[in-house]
């Protein structure tokens, strides 16, 4: 499985909350392929795993990033 070398960028929600997108896997006790903090967070971060598939990585960052605009 190939990993991904994409750079880390950031974005702002609707509530102008600035998140780091970080391409890294979350904890292996998480068992999960990305996270997101929540908007309360000091410097909340988007973890995406980098070793993913490519479909799965897509569908993994659109549904985090889904959940940094909900916060």
């Amino acid at each position: 499985m190939k990993k991904h070398n994409f750079p880390d960028f950031t974005f702002k929600n609707a509530d102008k909350m600035e998140y780091r997108v970080v391409w890294k896997a979350p904890a292996e006790s998480m068992k999960a392929d990305g996270l997101c903090d929540n908007s309360i967070c000091k410097n909340p971060e988007v973890w995406i795993n980098p070793k993913l598939e490519d479909r799965r990585l897509v569908e993994v960052l659109i549904e985090e990033l889904i959940h940094a605009h909900m916060w």
